[in-house]
């Protein structure tokens, strides 16, 4: 990732450097801890022409800056010792460095926050490495404001004029800048490298990566332009390995090919030059070039030359590896989403097709039901009421826990067909201008005896209301499901209360809140309690009985009437269930008027 100069620069075209500059030439303090490093900047900024000197820590830089001769500084951020900040705040506390501009190369910055610190702390630009040479150079006229560079021949190394290999080594540099694929940028290296530094062969070996902990490849340019071979590890050679890991470059004579992961199929290596490639945090591998064509060996400008491409390369090649690292697992990602996505759909299908032909059996299982049920029920009412003949307490006692059972099933079975028509959308609800106070306290008053009977405080609280549209049958429904589940649940001794009141959010509603002492609700099943068949998880709270279907049939009939329902809870604390209804809209009209069927 390139990090955005704070000052903006324009583009340059870095075929040539332009000629014409009548302005002295520029002297450059290029720092940084890593030879490396520095070799890269001096080789691309000796090119066009500034002067360039090299600094191994801010102390020395420091030392460097304070002559007065330095017209910029770019300065690596994490080194020994003093880093890139504090260097940069010894250099504006100083007045004959006050001035210098200091451009950051860094590895060290990667969010657009940094740039913004940076330039509190006075710094011209941040610079990611790796940055291409286009935008380098950019960077550097614009903070020298020189428009173009020098022409003059510099004194620490050859000027583009010296020696033409400069050129074609920016080139190379903006061609791996471009490159997003490691096989071809791996592969762009070694043929450029070859012709470059006039070898007559160029071999580069790539060390096991993570997704491949086995492999490595090495790619081969030559005169044939044969295709790039596989190799068994062990043919890298013990030599090679060591420089590898030395960071070292080393030119040799007359070696043993084998040593340095060369075959025997290339012949005699009259002259050899390693150029290893690596990062501050991983080796890549190391680039050779064999026999110097017309010379004995390579020079110490060929190795500079090398270097300075290799260092590139291993930044670029980094850079190309987690882009391909992020382009397969975004890929990946994308797929198993997808496959997700599609598991989904198929489990919400077959969970849909479970509840409907759940449904269907319920549904008619309750038809076939439900008269034998109330056959029952009626039996048990004329045995309970004398009219068969006299029965004496133990009889009676019995006949009454049989009675509740049988009205428990009526109520399951009355459910399933609610549930059912819900299904078909065949529920309906007949709203009319009613007085809500007369309807919530015909239920209370209905689970008063039960709530007597577990010895629960039951109390409303209803005070004159406006008349509101609703079914008056539905209303009674809701609230007997509601306080029915609230006495359910509450311990002896404990209170279960109702409320109805103008709505304190919207007084075009009414809101009937009813609220208990009892187990409360899980905090993860506060979202399910309407769902059709739940069945809380508590495992402390009363045994749940029913099918599930009481407050997901409450959540229709609300709905039908335009209101609203919802459930607040606290574990072992408690639950407050409270629904609205819309104020009637002609109050003490005549209920035949205001008749309106919904469904």
């Amino acid at each position: 990732m390139q990090m955005q100069p704070i000052n903006g620069t324009a583009n340059v075209n870095l075929a040539t450097p332009l000629a014409g500059s009548e302005k002295a030439r520029s002297t450059i303090l290029v720092v940084d801890d890593r030879p490396i490093n520095r070799d890269f900047l001096s080789t691309l900024l000796k090119y066009f022409g500034y002067s360039i000197i090299e600094a191994a820590s801010a102390e020395q830089a420091s030392e460097i800056a304070a002559t007065g001769f330095v017209d910029l500084i770019i300065s690596d951020v994490c080194m020994p010792g003093m880093d890139g900040f504090a260097l940069l705040e010894k250099l504006r506390s100083e007045p004959a460095t006050s001035n210098v501009p200091v451009i950051f190369y860094t590895a060290a910055y990667k969010t657009a926050d940094d740039s913004v610190v940076s330039r509190a702390r006075g710094a011209f630009a941040v610079l990611s490495k790796p940055s291409s040479p286009e935008e380098i150079v950019s960077t550097v006229r614009s903070a020298l404001r020189t428009g173009a560079p020098p022409t003059q021949p510099t004194v620490n190394g050859p000027s583009a004029q010296a020696d033409p290999r400069y050129a074609a080594l920016v080139e190379i540099m903006l061609d791996l800048v471009g490159e997003r694929l490691p096989t071809r940028l791996m592969q762009t290296c070694c043929d450029s490298a070859k012709a470059l530094l006039n070898a007559s062969r160029s071999l580069l070996y790539v060390l096991p990566s993570g997704q491949e902990p086995h492999a490595r490849t090495f790619y081969s340019a030559s005169s044939n332009g044969h295709r790039p071979e596989s190799v068994d590890e062990l043919l890298l050679g013990a030599s090679l390995e060591r420089l590898i890991a030395g960071h070292k470059a080393g030119r040799f004579r007359q070696v043993n090919g084998k040593e340095y992961g060369i075959g025997p199929g290339e012949g005699k290596t009259l002259s050899l030059l390693c150029l290893p490639i690596f990062t501050n945090t991983h080796d890549y591998g190391c680039l050779c070039l064999l026999n110097k064509i017309a010379a004995l060996d390579f020079s110490d400008e060929d190795e500079r030359l090398g270097a300075t491409l290799t260092s590139q390369l291993a930044m670029v090649y980094e850079n190309a590896v987690f882009y391909q690292q992020i382009q397969d697992s975004s890929a990946r990602l994308a797929h198993e989403m997808e496959d997700r996505k599609r598991a989904e759909e198929e489990l919400d299908r077959s969970r849909k097709e479970q509840i409907r032909l759940k449904d269907q059996f319920l549904s008619q299982v309750s038809h076939e039901l439900r008269s034998p049920v109330m056959a029952a029920q009626q039996f048990v009412e004329i045995l309970l009421e004398g009219i068969a003949g006299e029965i004496n307490g133990e009889q009676r006692e019995y006949l009454n826990i049989a009675l509740r059972n049988i009205n428990q099933l009526n109520s399951m079975i009355g459910d399933l067909l609610e549930a059912t028509r819900i299904e078909n959308g065949k529920l309906r609800v007949d709203l009319r201008s009613i007085l809500l106070p007369e309807v919530v306290k015909e239920a209370v008053e209905s689970a008063r005896p039960f709530a007597q009977e577990r010895q629960i405080a039951l109390s409303l609280e209803a005070p004159a209301l406006p008349p509101v549209l609703a079914d008056r049958s539905r209303v009674r429904e809701i609230v007997t499901n509601l306080l029915d589940n609230a006495l359910k649940f509450t311990p002896p001794h404990g209170a279960v209360g109702v409320h109805a009141a103008l709505d304190d959010q919207d007084p075009r509603f009414v809101r009937v809140k009813v609220t208990d002492t009892g187990c409360g609700i899980n905090a993860d099943d506060l979202g399910k309690v309407f769902d059709r068949h739940y069945q809380g998880s508590g495992n402390d709270c009363m045994a749940r009985k029913g099918l599930g279907l009481g407050l997901h049939i409450c959540k229709e009939l609300v709905t039908l009437q335009r209101g609203q329902i919802l459930v607040t809870s606290d574990r072992n604390a408690g639950s407050t269930f409270s629904f609205t209804l819309p104020l009637s809209s002609r109050v003490g009209v005549d209920d035949a008027d205001a008749e309106n069927s919904v469904g």
